[in-house]
This record gives C-alpha cells, structure tokens and sequence, in this order.
C-alpha cells in the first residue's frame, strides 16, 4: 500500500479508519531505522499494523526483539525474569503472535517452551483463549504425547521397581493376614 500501485499513492492524505494515531506513528517510525527503541508494549501495538500492511522487516524486527526477550526470561535474567506465571503469559502470547503472524521461528521457540507446563497455567490467559483451535489441539496433544513418552521410558530405581512393589504389598498383607488370624485364633 505504502510502495505499490495503489490509488492511495498519490494522495497527500490517507485515512485510515479504526486506526490510532499513536500506534501507527510507532508503526512509521519502525520503518525508519534507529528511529524507535522496541517494548513489549509497542510491539503490541505494531505488530498487527506491520501483518496489515505486510511490511516485512518490521515483523522480522518484533519477532527478533520477542525471541531475545524470551532467552532472557529462560535465563532468568533480572528484570526481564518476574515470576514463572509472567513467564508463561509471554510464552502464550509469544506463541499466539507466532500462531497468527506466521513468525514461525517465534512459533516453534514458544511452543516447545510451554511444553513443560501444567494446561491450568495457561488455560485462562487471554493469549490462549484468542489462539485458533488447532493450535490448541496441537499443543495439547503434543504435550499428552510428551507425558506418555515419559512415563513409559522413566527408568525408575530398583527399590521403585513395580515387581519388588507389588511384591513388598503381597508380603505385607500375608504378614497382616498371620496376625489377625492368630488374635482371632490363638493358640
């Protein structure tokens, strides 16, 4: 719209209905290089811009900016580290924003980073609600698998062998079993 073979092109002005004033000036400023240093917050708010408009290198800027952050949080590196619940809303919302922009090296990095959490963690995030349900359904899923792969492959220690368990338990109930018989039947 910006560069191709638009009637807009040529207008000296150009509306832009539904749109903030502020949020589209970061957007025009994202363009420029140097020009604006990138939050969390003003990524928020240009992304959608950027996906609208289909500028490219905006988007490659976000998702690099997003993907740094995430490093940081993983490292634990204070201030970005809060607490693992601040965490884990960046992870969905990194995720939906890999889910409905197509950044796919954003989308892989968030989806194997929430792997390791508990659905109730997440389930309520406003991110997650708004994710399409596929990608629900492929992240539940391939949690469900991951859990499953584990229990099946956990190498347990020989004193939580499920034998050597169950036959501890019939031991003890024969053990119980001799006592009670010999309360109600003495000798």
């Amino acid at each position: 719209m910006l560069t191709g073979e638009f009637k807009e092109k040529n207008t000296p002005e150009l509306e832009l209905p539904g749109k903030k004033y502020s949020s589209f000036e970061l957007f025009l400023r994202c363009i420029f290089p140097r020009e604006y240093t990138l939050t969390e917050a003003r990524i928020d708010e240009i992304l959608p811009l950027a996906d609208e408009y289909d500028v490219k290198s905006i988007r490659h800027k976000c998702e690099s900016w997003l993907l740094t952050e995430l490093e940081f949080k993983e490292a634990k590196v204070h201030p970005h580290h809060v607490s693992v619940d601040n965490d884990v809303a960046f992870l969905i919302k990194c995720f939906y924003y890999g889910s409905i922009y197509c950044l796919e090296e954003l989308y892989k990095k968030s989806f194997d980073s929430i792997l390791p959490y508990k659905l109730e963690r997440y389930v309520e995030n406003t991110h997650y609600l708004m994710l399409p349900e596929k990608n629900k359904r492929e992240l539940t899923e391939t949690r469900l698998l991951k859990i499953e792969n584990d229990v099946k492959t956990r190498r347990f220690p020989d004193e939580y062998d499920v034998k050597s368990i169950l036959h501890k338990c019939e031991s003890w109930l024969l053990t119980e079993l001799e006592f009670k018989e010999a309360e109600v039947y003495p000798q």
